[in-house]
């Protein structure tokens, strides 16, 4: 599902500025290390990041603990992507905490994804995780059409349980022709809109092919209490590491958590 102009501008533009920071570090370091030769630092975020991937190419699909900070947080704790989230998990919802910032470059496979179920790459993918309830959000931060690689889905192949799929090097692919079964659709987006599924639906990322990155954050929320030993990198330390937040509770308002709190489950 899309929804239209749910963030403002400013919204926007934290996570935005927060990207140029972070960017400004991997550049410095790429720089003294002599991997790249130019800092392109007059350039936008839209293409200065595709500039320093020309030199020295990107070996990570996505920013997690680096990008750590108040306007993520700001972000997974935002009231519209909450009332949102409310209506298909309930009043009582906890922040995975394996959010990500997408660098999407342009002619670049490392962040082209085939179709695909978030499920094939979750523990017990052979049992459909049907019993969980898992809702991503997937907010460009760019305007994204065909050309710079927006996100195509399968309206409803939620409803097909678990697909066969098979691995294609570090990727998992289904093994039927999943677009002779349903319609594709292909979400052209405005920044301050949202694209949410769960993790059934079948969806892919179309390729780069713009002189500009693709810049994206999927965030992922579960309902409180509900077991992480459905995601793939479980075990001991998951919830320290990905620090998992309880970011509403009708029931129990006092228990969520604010952005100290985050900080002091990422010490």
């Amino acid at each position: 599902m899309i929804l239209q102009n749910v963030l403002s501008p400013a919204e926007i533009q934290s996570v935005t500025d927060l990207i140029a920071r972070v960017m400004d570090e991997k550049t410095e370091v790429l720089f003294r290390e002599g991997r790249i030769a130019n800092k392109y630092a007059e350039l936008p975020v839209e293409t200065r990041w595709a500039k320093i991937c020309e030199m020295s190419p990107q070996q990570a699909s996505g920013w997690n603990q680096e990008v750590f900070s108040q306007a993520v947080y700001e972000l997974c704790t935002n009231s519209k992507l909450l009332n949102s989230c409310e209506q298909y998990l309930g009043p009582e919802i906890t922040l995975n905490g394996d959010y990500w910032v997408r660098p999407k470059v342009p002619h670049e496979d490392l962040t082209t994804l085939p179709w695909h179920q978030d499920s094939f790459y979750y523990n017990g993918a052979e049992n459909d995780n049907l019993s969980y309830r898992i809702l991503s959000f997937w907010i460009p931060l760019v305007d994204v059409d065909e050309r710079n690689g927006c996100m195509q889905v399968i309206p409803g192949s939620h409803k097909w349980g678990l697909i066969p799929y098979a691995s294609l090097g570090n990727k998992r692919v289904p093994v039927e022709d999943v677009e002779a079964r349903g319609e594709v659709i292909t979400a052209r987006m405005k920044k301050g809109d949202i694209l949410i599924f769960n993790q059934l639906t079948l969806h892919r990322s179309l390729p780069n092919v713009s002189e500009g990155v693709r810049w994206s954050i999927d965030i992922r929320y579960t309902p409180t209490g509900q077991s992480f030993s459905w995601h793939e990198l479980t075990g001991p330390g998951f919830e320290q590491r990905y620090s998992t937040l309880i970011v509403r509770s009708r029931c129990n308002p006092e228990r969520v958590q604010d952005f100290n709190d985050w900080k002091t489950k990422k010490q």
